[in-house]
């Protein structure tokens, strides 16, 4: 999308759902180590929470962005970026075209950030994991387009979906699994290992990601026009 004339702003969440984060924080880099799940612990409202956050969290990235349209900068506090002038940025932001889009966890925080953000004119969900809202009762009335992989599909997720927006564009990958829109399935060429990792599509990954490119740039367009 970027190489086509999108920019881009991708969150990185620091509810300890990476595998690792970290942030600048009083003067130095505090770690966000992925959060280990108890037995003891309740997992949904462990997740709820999780959810939650990253919502805050989308709005929050989206406040900075246009601020930075309007020439308002954050402090720089990576070293090695000093130098580049995110004044750049000023003015070159269209925000009657803002898209809000997520993969798994992310795909239920895109839906669950535009319930609580009028903002965004669409929204794209891949695979959306529904779970951690699974009990909250909320709305997104902008068009969303959910793009599911067929080893994925899920008729909870679907359902929480189909019930919390008022119009659904759905759309099937065949073939396809959950963890091909990483990186990794492209990084291994071994389909032994792809496939002990759960990252071996029934067709080439590349075929795979280049449909669901095609899926969501021509939605996006659509939806611009």
């Amino acid at each position: 999308l970027c190489s086509e004339g999108f920019i881009v702003a991708s969150v990185e969440h620091r509810d300890g759902s990476a595998c690792h984060s970290r942030f600048y924080h009083n003067g130095s880099m505090e770690e966000i180590k992925h959060l280990q799940m108890e037995l003891s612990d309740d997992e949904y409202s462990v997740r709820n929470e999780q959810a939650n956050q990253r919502a805050k969290e989308v709005i929050r990235c989206l406040q900075l962005v246009k601020n930075l349209n309007e020439g308002i900068q954050p402090e720089n506090i990576l070293k090695t970026e000093r130098g580049y002038d995110l004044k750049d940025f000023k003015g070159r932001m269209d925000f009657s075209e803002l898209f809000v889009m997520g993969h798994s966890f992310g795909g239920c925080t895109a839906l669950f950030s535009a319930s609580q953000d009028n903002s965004f004119k669409g929204v794209i969900c891949i695979d959306p994991w529904m779970f951690p809202v699974s009990k909250e009762n909320f709305s997104v009335k902008k068009p969303v387009l959910m793009i599911n992989t067929e080893r994925f599909k899920n008729e909870k997720n679907l359902q929480k979906v189909r019930e919390s927006c008022e119009d659904v564009t759905e759309k099937l990958l065949d073939g396809a699994v959950h963890l091909v829109h990483t990186d990794a399935p492209l990084l291994i060429d071994n389909d032994f290992y792809k496939s002990g990792l759960g990252m071996l599509c029934s067709r080439e990954t590349v075929e795979v990601l280049e449909e669901n490119h095609q899926l969501l740039y021509s939605w996006i367009t659509r939806m611009m026009s």
